[in-house]
């Protein structure tokens, strides 16, 4: 059973998609545009900001490694994701790249910052986590019916790859490295 949990604009939702399996479809389908039309009217919680696109070397399997430290203004908040560190980009099954690739370019920061802050949450809970990868796609300029798209996969299928309670150390987020 599934249970989706979502804050708009200070009003929480909450909805078990178990039961729905069981209604009939037409119910189903209402049920979910009625969710999908309070998502897209939700305006994002956090304002999320990339000073400087991220340098990635292939590697193996489809993954790819940070050339240099990507940073992220997160609110208030600084997020440094580690040179070398490792990331899929966006855990999309292969049949489907034709629709939503892992390296579109407006993806791309969103991605190896929702993956990196899964790997090392320190104070953000994975609810938040995805949160702030939903409103790094808007401030990116994703579609917000694509944004959703990857906002739901991640709230639908991410748990398994959530590394609770682990907080990692991260480079020197000085005002120079910052800048440059």
């Amino acid at each position: 059973m599934y249970n989706l949990y979502i804050t708009c604009d200070g009003l929480e939702f909450s909805l078990s998609l178990g039961p729905i399996m069981n209604i009939k479809a037409y119910t189903t389908l209402t049920l979910l545009t009625l969710l999908f039309t309070f998502i897209m009217s939700c305006s994002p919680e956090s304002n999320v900001d990339f000073p400087k696109k991220p340098c990635l070397e292939p590697t193996t399997n489809n993954s790819f490694k940070l050339c240099n430290p990507l940073v992220a203004m997160v609110n208030d908040d600084v997020v440094v994701v580690p040179a070398g560190f490792e990331t899929d980009l966006a855990s999309i099954p292969r049949v489907i790249w034709f629709i939503h690739s892992p390296t579109d370019s407006e993806t791309i920061s969103p991605a190896i910052l929702h993956d990196f802050m899964y790997s090392c949450p320190g104070k953000y809970s994975r609810r938040k986590i995805d949160s702030i990868f939903y409103s790094s796609l808007i401030d990116n300029l994703v579609n917000p019916i694509v944004a959703y798209e990857y906002w739901l996969a991640v709230r639908l299928a991410g748990s398994s790859h959530f590394n609770t309670g682990t907080h990692c150390a991260t480079t020197d987020t000085s005002a120079e490295k910052i800048s440059d």
